[in-house]
């Protein structure tokens, strides 16, 4: 697989969120997808762990890829997190 630099690179943004002072919306795309998983409303610096997780696999689903391999994705989401991110 080949992937741009500047998609790698997003790519690990995303796992270091609340280290780079949280999330740029790059496109309406992105709003959509965090709005679907109910962290759009959510300031950066004040995101419980499984906002930043549900942020963290919006980011990932914005980028239109074939798939996503995750580390367990659900680990920090409560029962509504994990009905958002499986159903």
């Amino acid at each position: 697989i080949v992937l741009a630099e500047a998609t790698l690179q997003r790519f690990g943004d995303f796992a270091h969120i609340s280290q780079l002072g949280g999330i740029e919306i790059e496109t309406v795309e992105d709003r959509a997808m965090l709005s679907r998983l109910g962290v759009s409303n959510v300031q950066n610096d004040t995101m419980s762990g499984g906002e930043e997780t549900r942020a963290k696999i919006a980011a990932a689903f914005s980028q239109q890829v074939h798939g996503i391999l995750a580390d367990e994705p659900t680990s920090h989401l409560d029962l509504n997190g994990i009905d958002l991110l499986i159903g």
